[in-house]
């Protein structure tokens, strides 16, 4: 029989290391959700604190115990922090076009809330309420976009990689009110829209700010969230039309609007001009075999597929640096 070469033990380790991530993170979550439901009946704090949670434990193991999982390496690094910002800048700009979209062609239009139609009212308290949209986003990116993007990414390519971890993103949403077919695949296009930007800015944290930005503005705007009636302010869009091309109560994600916002999006990250120099991230180390050695070298070479981009060994650019 013959034997396995070096770049297929390779590839078989990161396929482990990538489920051993998810698989961690989701038993941790459910053990964090049983802890804190002590506390506290909120469904949004239920779903988002303990994925969090579970997404930083499991992360701090990783640059604990592996000397190639630096913080830099997974997209974390102290350099691309301030992409926060300008990733939450995009988001919301994203969602304001939608929103202008639909309302200049008369298929939404805001009314006063109605109180009995708000399952989260957060009007009397915002900041707790951003709060909890920050913990949610950040466990999500960090949960789908972080080490398990990059160990699949090292495994298969990183356009295997997004295409998983996307459909993942959309099974985590799978339960929530009103969702559609359309719905569910906007959310997968979302997903790998977020994947691909993460990939090409070599960052975590432009990323995180993106996801915060896009549903901090639809809560601000007065638009449901994923099928959730949040209100942050006195805001209100009622969606009109047909329900495929607004999305309807499941709000702006399930309709065909979002569906051209979230192709825009990932086709914008992939064609992002690329820039020589700064960290690399796992997944563009050497995949037939390397060591840590090898991945601390500045020269570490990409032999997986690019995404729009990167050839000659060159990394991809990093626009958060």
């Amino acid at each position: 029989m013959s034997r396995l070469s070096p770049r297929r033990v390779r590839q078989l380790a990161d396929f482990l290391a990538a489920n051993l991530c998810i698989v961690s993170v989701l038993a941790l979550s459910f053990v964090g959700m049983l802890l804190l439901s002590s506390l506290t009946r909120d469904p949004i704090a239920l779903n988002t604190i303990p994925l969090l949670g579970a997404s930083v434990a499991v992360t701090l193991a990783a640059v604990a115990l592996s000397p190639e999982a630096t913080w830099s390496r997974i997209g974390l690094g102290r350099t691309s922090a301030p992409g926060l910002l300008w990733g939450a800048a995009v988001g919301g700009a994203a969602v304001g076009g939608l929103v202008l979209a639909a309302v200049a062609l008369e298929w939404a239009a805001w009314t006063p809330p109605k109180p009995s139609a708000i399952r989260f009212d957060w009007r009397e308290t915002r900041l707790m309420g951003l709060a909890l949209l920050a913990v949610g986003a950040a466990g999500e990116e960090l949960a789908f976009r972080g080490l398990a993007l990059q160990f699949l990414a090292r495994a298969a390519g990183p356009s295997a990689a997004v295409a998983v971890t996307s459909a993942g993103f959309a099974w985590l949403h799978g339960q929530n009110p009103g969702l559609t077919d359309l719905a569910q695949v906007n959310t997968a296009l979302f997903g790998a829209a977020f994947g691909i930007a993460a990939l090409r800015w070599r960052s975590l944290w432009p990323v995180i700010g993106l996801h915060f930005g896009w549903n901090a503005a639809q809560v601000g705007l007065g638009v449901n969230t994923s099928g959730i009636t949040i209100r942050l302010t006195e805001l209100n869009l009622e969606l009109g039309g047909a329900q495929w091309l607004t999305g309807g109560d499941y709000g702006l994600e399930g309709g065909v609007l979002a569906t051209g916002m979230a192709v825009a999006l990932g086709a914008g990250f992939a064609l992002l001009p690329r820039r020589k120099g700064g960290p690399q991230l796992l997944w563009q180390a050497d995949r037939a075999g390397a060591g840590p050695a090898a991945l601390a070298g500045a020269g570490a070479r990409d032999v997986g597929p690019r995404l729009a981009g990167g050839e000659d060994g060159e990394a991809d650019g990093d626009p958060a640096r």
